[in-house]
């Protein structure tokens, strides 16, 4: 992506992928990480986890491959993520569980807490519905039910059993300028909630 290209009035924050598992990392990390910060786009990174049958049995190790894929965390950085979209579905502890002791670690090694990414769907067939723990980091949604702001909606239809969300991704088609150089016609985006100080308590200080 050649970030000193985009639209910045489009892509006023970026979370971008750095890692999943134990072993992948994402090999335009570092040029997305570097190319928003040279531009003034904050920043940050996701890890998509696998708590899953056959994948990894400790959060702890994918803990370290999310920090080494993430390298140095700067201040005005967007506070890091953990996407939850995959797990085991006929254990929703394990889910849980899985998924509190990943978060727990990752506030151990960097002293942040960190968003939690995740949608209705994963909520109701890998959690059952029950989110426990999980409630008390801040919610990023996913919701493509119905447009933002095109009918004068600025919610999301379901906080999946969270009192309060701080982002919410309500399309996985929008269009920004400067991306389709690079041969990426849509993706995703994103609406923050409350404004500048919610901005602000999303990015490390």
């Amino acid at each position: 992506i050649p970030w000193g290209n985009v639209d910045k009035s489009k892509a006023e924050f970026v979370w971008a992928k750095m890692s999943q598992g134990v072993d992948f990392y994402d090999t335009a990390r570092e040029h997305n990480l570097e190319g928003c910060r040279a531009n003034g786009i904050p920043v940050g990174g996701y890890h998509f986890p696998s708590p899953h049958i056959g994948g990894c049995k400790d959060p702890k190790k994918e803990v370290e491959c999310f920090l080494n894929a993430l390298g140095t965390i700067q201040v005005g950085d967007m506070l890091p993520v953990l996407d939850l979209e995959a797990g085991v579905k006929t254990d929703p502890d394990h889910n849980r569980q899985w998924a509190l002791e990943w978060l727990s670690e990752f506030e151990k090694e960097t002293g942040l807490r960190a968003i939690i990414y995740t949608a209705k769907w994963y909520v109701k067939s890998y959690l059952k519905n029950d989110i426990g723990e999980l409630k008390n980091y801040p919610l990023w949604v996913a919701d493509y039910t119905k447009p933002f702001k095109e009918d004068g909606r600025y919610e999301p239809d379901s906080l999946c059993g969270w009192d309060q969300w701080s982002v919410w991704q309500w399309t996985s088609k929008g269009k920004v300028q400067g991306l389709t150089q690079s041969g990426i016609r849509t993706c995703d985006r994103n609406w923050l909630s409350g404004g500048p100080r919610s901005f602000d308590n999303l990015r490390i200080k």
